[in-house]
């Protein structure tokens, strides 16, 4: 059977954790609030596949309540995968912690993956999601030594050619280390790889203000050599796009597609 080409309305977003307590004196920023503004921005931009963090497993279970009976997620750690389950069916999960140390005491970030394969096509892909540190000491140096782990995880992986990693990399500017590192690697970012984005869109934190025009984005989506995204953009979260702040990071969002052969029966 040849194989046929797949694609897939992806979502990347920060969801915020509901138990910060830094939230707790502002209403608006209270999970409760913030859940059906949420929703309400996730179908505005209509993904089959979201890769979340900062999201425990009963905020998961909130959203894809919000979404609809279609929806599932996966991952046990606060970065997670959620599909709509009448267009992809999950083939292989792993996840691991992404190690560090702070003030002593041995510390993971969380990284979560999930293949999933294509209803309609039978193709497949590893969708990841990950979070790394930030607001620690040497914390560059700790963000390269863990994406390097995600791309040592990956590669492990079997059928690890198509891959989309969702990831709150806490690493600007496009050209950081991070991102080059992937990079050098095969995993390239959206304006690596999509000319109509440009240096001059929007920030992906927004700090609970209106989002600056400023290019600063410490979210994105990595594709491999065999995923080509075809189109991709910031999402605002912030008052200017919703009735109050859906969460401190703005989504980003990318249209990919895929060849792959089609999965084996299950």
């Amino acid at each position: 059977m040849e194989p046929l080409t797949t694609r897939a309305r992806t979502l990347s977003i920060n969801c915020r954790n509901k138990n910060s307590v830094a939230d707790i004196p502002f209403p608006s920023r209270h999970w409760n609030r913030r859940l059906p503004v949420l929703i309400e921005f996730i179908n505005n931009c209509a993904p089959s596949v979201l890769g979340v963090q900062e999201t425990n497993n009963s905020m998961a279970a909130d959203i894809i309540n919000g979404l609809g009976p279609n929806w599932t997620f996966w991952g046990s750690r606060t970065a997670k995968i959620i599909w709509d389950s009448t267009k992809w069916i999950a083939l292989d999960q792993f996840e691991a912690g992404l190690p560090f140390t702070e003030l002593g005491i041995s510390k993971a970030r969380p990284l979560t993956m999930l293949k999933l394969m294509s209803i309609k096509t039978r193709g497949f892909a590893w969708f990841v999601s990950t979070h790394l540190v930030v607001n620690i000491a040497n914390e560059e140096a700790i963000r390269q030594r863990q994406i390097k782990l995600v791309i040592k995880h990956l590669e492990e992986r079997p059928d690890h050619e198509r891959v989309i990693i969702f990831g709150d990399f806490n690493s600007i500017p496009t050209n950081s280390s991070v991102r080059k590192i992937a990079s050098n690697a095969g995993y390239k970012h959206l304006r690596a790889k999509l000319s109509a984005i440009t240096r001059k869109t929007h920030n992906t934190f927004n700090g609970w203000k209106i989002t600056k025009r400023e290019g600063r984005w410490n979210d994105d989506i990595l594709t491999s050599p065999h995923v080509k995204p075809y189109a991709g953009a910031i999402m605002l979260t912030d008052s200017t796009a919703l009735p109050i702040h859906a969460t401190d990071h703005n989504g980003v969002f990318a249209k990919v597609e895929f060849q792959s052969p089609p999965a084996l029966p299950l």
